[in-house]
Parts: structure tokens; C-alpha cells; sequence
């Protein structure tokens, strides 16, 4: 159900492992394409922080511009 605040973005990559301290119960490492502080992905994040029992935001990083020619 949280992931479903990510509906709409890209994912780059997701993926899950078993807690140490809680059976049954799973960390979940997500990846996904754009800046924290655009509105789509912003309110998306949002989302999550609402609903997850814990949430880290490791980083958030601007595209590269495209080179010029």
C-alpha cells in the first residue's frame, strides 16, 4: 500500500530485506528518477513518509545536463 504513493514515477530500482529485529517484517530500498524537490516527486515522498513505519531519505541529486555540442 505505501509503495502506491509512487505510483507515476520512474523506478530505477526497489527492492526488500527481512529485518534482523521483527519476523515477518521487511526493509524496503527504493530508488527512483528526479529531485526531491520537484512537486511530482515531492508529494509522492510525501506519501510515504505518511504511511511507513520508517522512512530515510539517503539523497537527492539533480540530473545532469545535457552536454553541449
Amino acid at each position: 500500500e505505501t509503495l502506491n504513493e509512487l505510483r507515476g514515477l520512474n523506478l530505477s530500482r526497489i527492492e526488500s530485506r527481512p529485518r534482523r529485529d521483527r519476523a515477518w517484517s521487511y526493509l524496503m530500498y527504493i530508488d527512483i528518477e528526479g529531485k526531491a524537490s520537484d512537486p511530482q516527486v515531492a508529494l509522492a515522498l510525501a506519501g510515504v513518509l505518511r504511511k511507513a513505519s520508517y522512512a530515510k531519505i539517503i539523497g537527492s541529486y539533480p540530473m545532469a545536463a545535457a552536454p553541449v555540442e
